[in-house]
């Protein structure tokens, strides 16, 4: 089984905490929309976290191309992966790959504490449309610390 196709079974399937997923079934409207997706690698061009809690494994746009052209989805929202940090450059990159190819796409970043407003506006102007504040990843539960991360993630979008 290769990463951008279906396995025989669900049996075959690596999951995610043990589930198990149902083969598709039916057919998808059109305009349809993959609402929530990650590109990963190559990991020389874009690194990972040293912060990072788990490893991901390699997911190009290319497999996203694929496996989206297989079910019959022809729009994403790229949303900024944990293992990444604030280095939005691989989702940026890949916005820009997917909608060069077609795929209506759009982004979720994950903002840097010191952002400046010109580096905002290039985020916007690669497709991103969303601000993500992932504390559980980092293992960050407090509610201070989450109240004041959204705090500070509304101030600097606004």
């Amino acid at each position: 089984m290769s990463r951008t196709q279906p396995a025989a079974s669900s049996d075959d399937q690596r999951t995610v905490l043990g589930i198990r997923h149902s083969p598709v079934t039916g057919t998808i409207p059109p305009g349809a929309c993959d609402c929530h997706v990650h590109i990963f690698g190559p990991f020389d061009r874009y690194p990972l976290a040293e912060n990072r809690v788990f490893m991901p494994g390699l997911a190009s746009t290319d497999d996203l191309l694929a496996l989206h052209a297989a079910l019959g989805v022809d729009r994403a929202v790229v949303v900024q992966a944990s293992p990444q940090g604030t280095d939005n450059h691989c989702m940026t990159d890949a916005l820009a790959t997917l909608n060069a190819a077609g795929h209506a796409s759009r982004g979720v970043a994950v903002l840097p504490p010191d952002i400046s407003r010109d580096d905002l506006r290039a985020l916007h102007a690669a497709g991103v449309r969303g601000a993500r504040v992932n504390l559980q990843s980092f293992g960050q539960q407090d509610p201070a610390i989450v109240r004041d991360a959204l705090a500070r993630t509304a101030e600097q979008v606004a």
